[in-house]
């Protein structure tokens, strides 16, 4: 599956935006996004997204950290205790 669409916002005027959105089936292994992960900390590639159907979850990484959204309290807790070095405080 891949899906792509690319789209003009006008309402930024007088500088146009170019906005582009693209998708793409996979299977998340280790290591495979390393790259990506690498260029979006660089500030070389910008608003990557990574969902998971079976799970519900989105992450999203950025310059100097990720957010991880999860389907229930028991998985943030879950994923919070296994990177509890990781968790920004609150």
């Amino acid at each position: 599956m891949k899906l792509s669409h690319e789209w003009i916002d006008t309402n930024e005027l007088p500088d146009q935006v170019t906005w582009g959105t693209h998708a793409v089936g996979s299977k998340w292994n280790p290591g495979k996004f390393d790259s990506v992960i690498s260029k979006v900390s660089d500030e070389t590639e910008y608003d990557v997204i990574w969902f998971s159907p079976h799970k519900c979850s989105l992450f999203i990484p950025y310059p100097g950290g990720v957010d991880v959204i999860l389907d229930s309290p028991a998985s943030v807790e879950a994923l919070s205790k296994r990177y509890s070095d990781w968790v920004a405080p609150f």
